[in-house]
């Protein structure tokens, strides 16, 4: 289980890595399609870990925090699960 903003931060390091090593396999590999699905499916989760940082930075900026819209970014992990990829798994609950 994913608990805090390091750990977050951490995934979407390695989300980076492994969209840099797929561009970089891009125009050489022979499986273009799953390639494309791939690097929009990695863009998609950074976004969505992204979303999930600000909206924790803004929910711990209140005087009261709410632990549960903080966990879960407000609901931006739940989006998470909408997407039909492997990684998704690392959110388990």
């Amino acid at each position: 289980m994913i608990g805090t903003n390091r750990d977050l931060e951490s995934l979407r390091r390695s989300l980076d890595c492994e969209f840099a090593a797929l561009s970089r396999l891009a125009g050489r590999a022979p499986d273009q399609t799953w390639i494309s699905h791939r690097l929009l499916a990695i863009m998609r989760q950074r976004i969505v870990i992204s979303a999930t940082l600000a909206n924790r930075r803004a929910e711990a900026a209140k005087q009261v925090v709410d632990f549960s819209r903080w966990f879960n970014g407000n609901g931006e992990l739940d989006d998470l699960t909408d997407y039909d990829d492997p990684i998704r798994t690392t959110f388990a609950r």
